[in-house]
């Protein structure tokens, strides 16, 4: 199982190496701007469905592998959590959730790709 981390953890995870995968939509990214630095992957279809072989394909192709420290986000953290859950049971041991998404790394006045005069 995925564990639970903070939006103010997140910087001292990427200083060590650690992978940011952003899982929302790409209305959501565009609406907010995302972390930088993170990789952009849809986790989540229009039918809410989760597709957790072409979602793990994707997270390989970018260079993820299992031994990879993952942190997962999205708008509020549920979403990041199903799939911090579901990759710890395809054998991704080292998977954070970032409980209270970017929704918490926002209303804390931290920065995205997106211009705050822009939200």
């Amino acid at each position: 199982m995925g564990k639970i981390i903070l939006y103010d953890d997140i910087d001292v995870f990427l200083k060590k190496g650690a992978i940011l995968v952003d899982v929302r939509t790409p209305k959501e990214w565009e609406d907010t701007g995302v972390i930088e630095g993170s990789i952009k992957k849809v986790s989540f279809d229009e039918d809410n469905k989760l597709d957790m072989a072409r979602f793990e394909r994707e997270l390989q192709e970018a260079g993820v592998k299992k031994d990879s420290e993952i942190l997962l986000i999205c708008r509020s953290g549920i979403r990041s959590g199903v799939v911090a859950r579901e990759l710890a049971k395809l054998g991704y041991g080292k998977t954070y959730n970032v409980t209270f998404g970017i929704n918490g790394w926002i209303a804390h006045n931290l920065p995205t790709t997106k211009k705050k005069r822009d939200l």
